[in-house]
């Protein structure tokens, strides 16, 4: 798993797979993965995946995909190491912004007002503060 966000869902994800079973190595080009997960997340977080058997690498970043080959790279050194014989890979990259209930509901409500992920790809951190302002106006 590629860890291109760095907050709960790369680790969230990398948790569902090992309860099914699967291996799992988690790459962040970070000093460590996850590293923007809040620190009262993060120690229950690891101590789940580590009892699982999960392999975290840090400064580590995706270079290729070769087949059932994933190579990968020291962000430092840039020393090279192949991972062989992958099923899966899992890229942890981002998120989108989603309105469609905002435009179904636009025009059928008397006051409405958008927030969150339906503005912008964000964390909850913005999306409370779109509330508040939101609440601070009305």
């Amino acid at each position: 798993m590629v860890d291109d966000v760095h907050t709960q869902e790369a680790l969230s994800t990398a948790e569902l797979l090992l309860e099914q079973g699967r291996h799992v190595e988690v790459i962040s080009p970070l000093f460590y993965v996850g590293q923007d997960i809040g620190v009262t997340s993060i120690a229950p977080l690891y101590t789940r995946l580590f009892t699982k058997g999960v392999v975290l690498t840090p400064g580590t970043e995706l270079r290729a995909i070769e087949g059932s080959t994933v190579i990968v790279a020291n962000v430092y050194s840039g020393v090279e190491r192949h991972i062989e014989s992958v099923d899966t890979v899992v890229l942890a990259a981002g998120s989108r912004s989603t309105d469609s209930l905002y435009r179904t509901l636009k025009g059928q409500v008397p006051e409405l007002y958008a927030a969150g992920d339906c503005v912008a790809p964000r964390g909850v951190h913005q999306a409370i503060l779109d509330g508040t302002r939101v609440a601070r106006a009305i």
